[in-house]
This record gives C-alpha cells, sequence and structure tokens, in this order.
C-alpha cells in the first residue's frame, strides 16, 4: 500500500494501527456509525435497520455541504441513515448497479470540485472486502505457495490503495485544499472473523506482519493542525474518531462530545473518562 505508507509519514499525520473494532449486529454499518457520530451500536439487532427514523449528532452537522458516496444501493439502510447523520446528499450509482473504489473515489473527487463551500464527504470502499474477487481476479502480487486467500486479499489492498492514491494526492498537491483539509482513513471492521492458521503460518515463515486473529482496524488521520507526525503502538477505540476529528476541525463546542477521547491528547488517553462497557450501556440508552 505505497500511497497510505507515504502518508503515515506525513509530518502531519496522526497514525494509529490499533483501534479495537466496537461493530455489533450492524457491521459495516456500526462502523459507519461510530465514526461519523460518536456513538456506540446497540446490544441487540442492527442500529441502521430498527431505528433508521433517528436523528444523530454528527460532525457532518456543522457542514452546509455534506455528502456520502455508497457504492451499493439498498445496503445497510444508507438511503435513511445518510439524512439521520445529518449528510446532506447521498450519491450512489442507479438500482442493480454498483461502483468499485475506482467509482467511489471519483465520484468523491467530482464532488470536491464542484463544491465550493466548506465540506464534508465520506466515501465507503468496498473492493477489499471478502470475498475479495478482484484481487483473486487482478494478481499483481504473489509468492510462490501463498494461499490464494491471501494472495487475492493483499492484491484487493494493492488496488483500493491506488484509488485512495488518486483522493490523497489531489489534495495534498492542491495548496488550497492541503491548507484547509483533514483526511481520514479507516477500516469499519476487522476482516478475518476465525483464525486462518494457512495464512498465519505463511506470514510467519517469510517474515510478513499479518495475522488473522487479533487484527484492529487502523486510523490514519491527516490535518495540517498536526503539528507533528504522530504515531500511536497501544489499543485505542472506534469511538474514539468522533472526538479527534472534532478536535481538528475545530468543533469542540458542539452540544455532543462522543464517549471517547481526542487522542492527540495526550492526558486524555491516559485519563479515559467512561469505560467501553459504559459508552456500550449508554449508547444503547440514548439510541433506544
Amino acid at each position: 500500500m505505497p500511497n497510505i505508507e507515504k502518508l503515515v509519514h506525513n509530518k502531519h499525520v496522526l497514525y494509529c494501527d490499533k483501534l479495537k473494532s466496537q461493530t455489533k449486529h450492524g457491521n459495516s454499518a456500526d462502523g459507519q456509525m461510530i465514526g461519523a457520530t460518536g456513538v456506540l451500536p446497540i446490544s441487540n439487532g442492527a442500529t441502521c435497520r430498527l431505528y433508521a427514523e433517528n436523528s444523530f449528532p454528527s460532525f457532518a452537522d456543522r457542514y452546509s455541504q455534506a455528502a456520502i458516496v455508497n457504492p451499493t444501493p439498498k445496503t445497510w439502510g444508507q438511503d435513511k441513515m445518510t439524512f439521520g447523520y445529518q449528510f446532506k446528499t447521498l450519491i450512489e450509482p442507479q438500482i442493480n448497479h454498483s461502483w468499485d473504489d475506482e467509482g467511489v473515489i471519483n465520484e468523491m473527487l467530482h464532488y470536491v470540485d464542484t463544491i465550493g463551500d466548506q465540506f464534508a464527504v465520506l466515501g465507503i470502499t468496498v473492493t477489499s472486502h471478502v470475498p475479495f474477487a478482484y484481487g483473486a481476479e487482478h494478481v499483481k502480487f504473489n509468492i510462490e505457495g501463498m494461499p490464494q486467500l491471501m494472495s487475492a486479499y493483499l492484491n484487493c489492498l494493492h488496488y483500493t490503495d491506488s484509488c485512495v492514491g488518486m483522493l490523497i494526492n489531489s489534495i495534498l498537491n492542491n495548496d488550497t485544499l492541503k491548507n484547509n483539509t483533514t483526511i481520514v482513513i479507516s477500516g469499519d471492521h476487522t476482516i478475518f472473523r476465525s483464525q486462518d492458521t494457512e495464512i498465519d503460518n505463511f506470514a510467519a515463515n517469510h517474515g510478513i506482519n499479518m495475522r488473522t486473529t487479533k487484527t484492529y482496524t487502523p486510523l490514519i488521520i491527516y490535518s495540517p493542525y498536526i503539528p507533528e507526525n504522530i504515531q500511536l503502538t497501544d489499543t485505542f477505540y472506534q469511538m474514539d474518531i468522533y472526538p479527534t476529528i472534532m478536535h481538528l476541525i475545530g468543533c469542540e463546542d458542539y452540544y455532543w462530545k462522543g464517549f471517547g477521547v481526542n487522542l492527540l491528547d495526550s492526558v486524555a488517553r491516559n485519563n479515559r473518562p467512561i469505560s467501553e462497557q459504559e459508552a456500550f450501556i449508554l449508547s444503547d440508552k440514548l439510541i433506544r
């Protein structure tokens, strides 16, 4: 993933390689909700299915122009949840059609090019999702003896990186955008739900830093207001994404602070006011 690898070492980037995924029965939709609203999902059932009429606090609430680019219509109640999360526009293909990651990024770039005001845009990439069909069909990286599933997965990651790289380069090569834009890259949930010993053994034998158990989601945030490259190696939570974003976009006066902590604040990182368990209980009550 050369484009993301380069971004990780940018002097204005916060990189956390171990965010604990807090999704539940809503899976991908839960990840989107946590990042956009700082609220955790309900204990039973998919929040986006059972509470699609709710209105949630969100960083998108602070923007006059805010859109979600959804690659597949009619998934996870996106037609309602987009507006429940305070986004003003839903961009998606026609029914019975879908976009790959390149299509999603192109739609995001088009949105940025046509919006003159302050904006927020959230793009959902899906090509690197199980069953890694793209990677199985377009094999660029493969080592002799590598398990087919591992090869497909790594090739999907390389493709997704090439697409996300278009967005990163478009922003960082434009002085106006570079000096006024926050870029957030994360995952909604982990990929491997059970251990694949064949992949783990191959990775260990070839010095590849990859395990199918104890996996996390990453967090990479670029902002001109991050004064130096910050690499966090401890384990944090998806609920920390929201308060970190709110700090960087100057919205700490917003009525909803979230349950997590601003990862740029070392004191907050080490003095978490609410535990993960407490946050789940309170979120469940708030949503219901």
